[in-house]
C-alpha cells in the first residue's frame, strides 16, 4: 500500500479539479465539465514516492475483538478507554512492541466482545458500507444481510457492524 500526502486531479483541459479524500484511498472529484464522464486515472512519475506499509492487524487464534481505524491525537490507551480495555491488551491483540507508535489511519484490533459475531467494525467518518465490505473482503449485500442494514445501506458512524476478515 502506497500513502500520498498531496494528489492532483486535471480536466482534459488541464484545469485542476478538486479532490475530497474518502476512506480506502477512494475520492470524490467535483468540478470541471465532464458531464459525468468517468475519470481515468494516469501514470505519474514516482520519483521520490516511498512506500509506507500499512500495519494490519494480527489477531490471536480464537480471539475476537472489533477492528477499528485509529483517528489523529489517538493513542492505545485513549482507544482502550473508549472500549474499556487497556492498552497492553490492544498492542498485545496486535503484536504491536511499543503502544507508543500507533499511527492515525492503522487498522488495529480491539479485543473486546463484538455483538453477534467473532469481529467487529467500528464505523468511522466517511465510512461506507461499499468500503466496509471491500476492505474486508466481502461482498456489500452480504454484509448488510449479516448485519440487518436494509437496501438504502444506512451505517452511522459508532455503529459496529459485525465483519468476516
Amino acid at each position: 500500500p502506497l500513502r500520498f500526502e498531496e494528489v492532483m486531479a486535471l480536466d482534459p483541459e488541464g484545469n485542476e479539479l478538486e479532490i475530497a479524500p474518502l476512506s480506502d484511498g477512494l475520492v470524490t472529484v467535483t468540478g470541471g465539465t465532464g458531464g459525468g464522464a468517468a475519470v481515468q486515472p494516469t501514470a505519474a512519475p514516482t520519483v521520490g514516492l516511498t512506500p509506507v506499509p500499512s500495519p494490519q492487524p494480527s489477531p490471536q487464534p480464537g480471539a475476537g475483538g472489533i477492528y477499528y481505524v485509529v483517528q489523529p491525537g489517538e493513542n492505545l490507551f485513549r482507544i482502550g478507554l473508549k472500549f474499556g480495555t487497556t492498552a497492553q491488551a490492544i498492542a498485545a491483540a496486535n503484536g504491536i512492541g511499543d503502544p507508543g507508535q500507533v499511527q492515525a489511519g492503522a487498522m488495529i484490533l480491539v479485543p473486546v466482545p463484538p455483538p453477534q459475531g467473532t469481529y467487529g467494525y467500528y464505523v468511522q467518518p466517511r465510512d461506507t458500507l461499499y468500503s466496509i465490505a471491500r476492505r474486508f473482503g466481502m461482498e456489500v449485500d452480504a454484509l448488510a444481510a449479516l448485519n440487518g442494514i436494509g437496501p438504502d445501506y444506512r451505517i452511522e458512524v459508532g455503529q459496529v457492524l459485525v465483519v468476516s476478515p
